[in-house]
């Protein structure tokens, strides 16, 4: 974790990295609270990606696209 926190702040100055969670927590709040049809169909779209059919095949994909990048930056 620290590592990914050392390259973040080494790519990124603090107003950048502001910007970016300021960004997210509004994101999350317009989604999750303040228009529910559109909420619902966000939780609807993440239990659909996290199920029992389609999770474990984008889990091999995710695990074959880091292993690839991995393997080539060496």
């Amino acid at each position: 974790m620290e590592a990914l926190l050392k390259v973040v702040a080494d790519q990124f100055n603090n107003r950048e990295i502001a910007i970016a969670v300021w960004s997210f927590l509004l994101l999350a709040w317009v989604l999750f609270k303040a228009h529910k049809p559109i909420g619902r169909s966000v939780h609807q779209l993440l239990k659909l990606l996290f199920g029992k059919k389609i999770f474990p095949i984008l889990l091999i994909f995710s695990a074959y696209i880091s292993l690839l990048v991995l393997g080539l930056e060496k």
